[in-house]
């Protein structure tokens, strides 16, 4: 029944409102703006078209067809053999799924062909056998929760087997859900439906109270309520851990997978509608409390914020929105849980925001467009040799707990997911690099794409993958897809957890760079604020020591590229450390799991030859202990990095750390493949790789800075598969000063290249300032972090000089530039005042005249009509704001400000413009 839209309001208007001692008061209706079957992932209006590709010619539905013959085999001799049930179920139906078959997958497989077969009576044989399946596993789960009983156990609908493969239950009950049998009778009785919803009401209780990964829930019983479900205004960040979006997703596809018929209320004096009193009241919570937080976390913040009623507090949100995964690329997949829970509702009609309120928003969010650039950045050039026994791999720039450095099969599920979600949506931007990734980003390939459909990757026969590329790839445009990636900017900023990917060009022998420095809440981030990586050439001249540890050393700060700074304790050692705490507390690293004392505060900027970022990385080194104050470790008054990238080959880095308490450690520490080794006898190492690239490391601060090599052999529990690291580098001055500098100039280079001198530069006058000079750049820091009382700075350097950069500046300031040149020296001065614009990082960069580098005059590219207005493109410098204008009449005009477009990380701009009112034609310009 449709509802006029004033009514449609005014029901989201009540919902918003309702708090958790209200939640019982809401409408005793549930919406179901889909009733047929299938409505989870596909539709009835899908069935034609996808039979049309079950054919002979259609090589995806043949290399699929081998799935279903194991599925058979599974069937037939394991599961009823001689077609009677084994007592002995094949399944343990424990929480892990790593031994033994996985009734859901094989249940999820006979399901689809139930739909798409071209035999009708195969069709019905294949749903019968599906509900077979499915009828074992639910009866169990209907008899409630139970520790250790399959299907029961308390942690089975919430921990490593529901994350991997449970989703496919619901979407197999959905699939045969009014299916008949060769008997011409439903296959699903109305006893087996019933079975069905209380045991997804068992799971759905596991789900909603889960504890998995630690506060991987919502406040039971509370929906819609900002006060509640975003502590302190901000967002709830463990809802971008992979646990809770594994939660959320099933709790989502359970409550929409059965009808209303079939789904009477548990408590008759109750509306069906009230909180847990049906299966299919739970989408209320599902969107409610689970998609509200997790819109918290990954929509626009400002927008979140409003449509929170939280004005003013959109910092807080959108924490992890643009496009990296804040839990690394291990658990990056689970962008994939979150693609489905949305792509569920979408197709099940629940993709209106007047239905679910404004988290729905989530379903187009801008954040899906820098999520397919962000890995498409993360990615090396080329795919390379990981194991000689298996195809070629793309490895990618890693972090976080990780466990292969490499790009695996079920990573394709999720761009899969999002090019079914943008079919139902009509977005077709993104298409190019949705397919590329799914077919020619995952092992071997193109050419290994029908491999990886008939032997689905993973030890729990983990179908999903296989199932989706049948799904999304249409046979009559199955060919090697483009490569999308030379489109894209250089370089790929994720602003909301400081991370970036920066490229020299987009050749196969180019340079990367990676850098990370972002908040530090959520299981599986490791201790790695101000991390860098550095890829030349095919080759990792260093990196992060990546892996998954089993004992805490791995997330430590000194197997990540960054500082280890010892901290001071009033007890000695902190005794209310946890078991993972001790290695940080021991080895001077940053704290993790929200145990330091808040978030880092960082910037980023990047030009056509340079990539800069900064990081004050204070409060991860500090811990607090508000209830035991003896406890607490909070000795480090001061830790900052500053980066900055002369493409190609040339990394400037500048490191500052002060202690309160004298006599503890701080060291720099470097990642390294190869063994480094001195030149000269001076503080310049040299590392030569295997296949003869270079990476040259010159210590300038401190000049008594004394070199360590350490081999990393034993030092975690479980490296990345992948790893090239083998040693680690420390930097450190062993009289221990409270307060000390690292100055260090990088560089990679060919074989038998020698070493660009580096010489070490301090300011001349004004506030103190410490730099380097190399290659004819100039490049100069701040000792101390200005906080915008700069007042003048002065330097000598090379007359060879001729781009300088000064970081540490104000952003988007302007400055006054003067150079002197004297027998082969120059003499640079900046104060405030007109002339070199800083960038909006505050790094100021100049020529050997004191003029601008970089300039670049913003110009539109294009402007065409779209439903709501007139679309701009434009170019513009990387990171800045420009205002919009427009006018009517060139000859005399009056120009209007329409709003302000910020240039992504490659100057793009993009701005949409409400159609002119009063005139035929408008122009548009650019401002700063």
């Amino acid at each position: 029944m449709k509802t006029s839209a004033p009514l449609r309001h005014f029901a989201v208007a009540v919902l918003i409102l309702v708090g958790a001692g209200e939640a019982r008061a809401a409408s005793s209706d549930i919406p179901q703006p889909v009733t047929s079957h299938p409505r989870l992932w596909i539709t009835t209006n899908d069935l034609s078209r996808l039979r049309s590709w079950a054919t002979p010619t259609n090589r995806v539905y043949q290399a699929l067809r081998p799935v279903l013959t194991s599925t058979l085999n599974n069937y037939n001799t394991q599961y009823f053999p001689g077609g009677v049930q084994n007592t002995a179920w094949p399944d343990l139906g424990d929480s892990q799924g790593y031994t033994g078959l996985i009734t859901e997958e094989d249940a999820f497989v006979l399901a689809l062909f139930s739909l798409i077969h071209s035999n009708a009576t195969q069709r019905a044989v294949y749903a019968q056998q599906a509900a077979n399946l499915i009828r074992v596993a639910m009866t169990e789960a209907a008899k409630g929760t139970l520790a250790g009983a399959p299907f029961r156990d308390t942690g089975f609908a919430t921990y490593n087997r529901a994350n991997a493969s449970l989703e496919t239950m619901p979407l197999a009950v959905d699939w045969i859900y009014n299916a008949l049998g060769t008997n011409g009778q439903p296959v699903l009785s109305a006893a087996d439906k019933l079975a069905i919803r209380n045991g997804f009401i068992t799971w759905a209780e596991q789900c909603r109270h889960a504890e998995t990964a630690g506060g991987d829930s919502p406040p039971p019983d509370v929906v819609n309520d900002p006060s509640r479900l975003c502590p302190n205004h901000a967002a709830y960040r463990m809802a971008a851990n992979n646990y809770y979006l594994g939660h959320s997703r099933m709790l989502t596809l359970m409550s929409l997978a059965v009808d209303p018929v079939d789904d009477p209320p548990l408590n008759p004096s109750l509306p069906v509608s009230a909180p847990t009193n049906s299966l299919r009241s739970y989408i209320s919570i599902a969107t409610g409390a689970w998609l509200f937080q997790e819109y918290a976390m990954f929509g626009e913040g400002a927008q979140v914020a409003a449509d929170y009623g939280l004005p003013g507090y959109g910092t807080n949100f959108g924490c992890a929105n643009a496009g990296m995964p804040p839990e690394g690329m291990l658990y990056g997949h689970a962008f994939g849980f979150l693609l489905s829970q949305l792509l569920a509702l979408q197709t099940a009609g629940f993709g209106d925001a007047s239905l679910v309120g404004p988290q729905g928003k989530l379903i187009g969010a801008p954040m899906w467009d820098r999520f397919c650039d962000a890995w498409l950045s993360a990615l090396m050039p080329a795919p390379t040799v990981i194991e000689t026994y298996l195809p070629l791999k793309y490895q990618f720039m890693g972090y976080g707990d990780i466990l292969r450095l490499y790009m695996t099969p079920d990573f394709s599920a999720m761009y899969s997911l999002l090019m079914m979600l943008d079919q139902n949506t009509g977005v077709t931007n993104r298409i190019s690099k949705n397919r590329w990734f799914a077919v020619q980003a995952p092992e071997g390939g193109y050419n290994n794409l029908l491999n990886r459909i008939s032997v689905p990757w993973g030890n729990a026969e983990i179908n999903q993958g296989s199932v989706l590329y049948f799904l999304t790839l249409d046979p009559a445009t199955l060919a090697p897809p483009a490569d999308p990636r030379p489109a894209l900017p250089m370089l790929f900023y994720d602003a909301s957890q400081s991370t970036l990917v920066g490229q020299s060009d987009w050749t196969t022998n180019r340079s990367m760079l990676h850098w990370r420095c972002s908040w530090n809440t959520i299981n599986h981030q490791n201790a790695d604020g101000g991390m860098f990586q550095f890829f030349r050439k095919g080759a990792f001249l260093t990196k992060e020591y990546s892996g998954y540890d089993a004992y805490g050393y791995g997330q430590s700060s000194w197997l990540h590229n960054t500082l280890a700074l010892q901290n001071h304790c009033p007890a000695g050692t902190p005794q209310n450390l946890q078991w993972f705490e001790t290695p940080l507390w021991e080895t001077g690293s940053q704290w993790m799991l929200g145990e330091d004392t808040g978030d880092p505060q960082t910037y980023a900027s990047g030009g056509a030859n340079y990539v800069f970022s900064y990081g004050d990385l204070t409060p991860l080194y500090n811990r607090p202990s508000p209830y035991t104050p003896a406890n607490a470790a909070l000795d480090i008054l001061h830790a900052s990095r500053s980066l900055l990238w002369l493409k190609p080959d040339h990394i400037i880095i500048y490191d500052r750390a002060t202690s309160q308490t004298a006599g503890l450690f701080k060291r720099f520490n470097l990642c390294l493949p190869a063994t480094p080794t001195p030149v000269g006898g001076g503080s310049l190492l040299t590392e030569t790789l295997p296949g003869g690239q270079q990476l040259f490391i010159n210590t300038l601060s401190p000049t008594n800075g004394v070199a360590s090599v350490n081999p990393l052999t034993n030092v975690i529990s479980s490296v990345a598969e992948g790893e090239p690291c083998n040693y680690r580098l420390t930097i450190e001055d062993t009289n221990n000063p409270t307060n000390i500098r690292f100055l260090h100039v990088l560089q990679g280079a060919d074989a038998g290249k020698t070493a660009d001198t580096a010489a070490h530069l301090l300011s001349t006058s004004g506030i103190a300032f410490e730099g380097a000079s190399v290659r004819g750049v100039a490049v100069m820091f701040p000792v101390n972090v200005l906080s915008n009382n700069f007042t003048n700075l002065g330097y000598t350097a090379s007359s060879g000089d001729t781009n300088h950069y000064v970081a540490g500046l104000r952003p988007n300031a302007s400055y006054a530039v003067t150079v002197q040149t004297n027998s082969g020296s120059m003499q640079v001065t900046v104060a405030p005042g007109l002339g070199v614009t800083a960038d909006n990082a505050g790094l100021l960069s100049f020529d050997s005249a004191g003029k601008a580098l970089n300039t670049f005059v913003p110009r539109w590219l294009s402007a065409q009509w779209v439903g709501s207005g007139v679309q701009l493109t434009g170019l513009g410098s990387p990171f800045l704001p420009y205002q919009v204008l427009a006018t009517t009449n060139l000859n005399a005009p009056n120009w209007t400000v329409l709003g302000t477009a910020t240039a992504d990380a490659g100057g793009g701009l993009q701005f949409l413009s409400p159609p002119p009112i009063t005139s035929t034609e408008r122009f548009y310009r650019l401002a700063r």
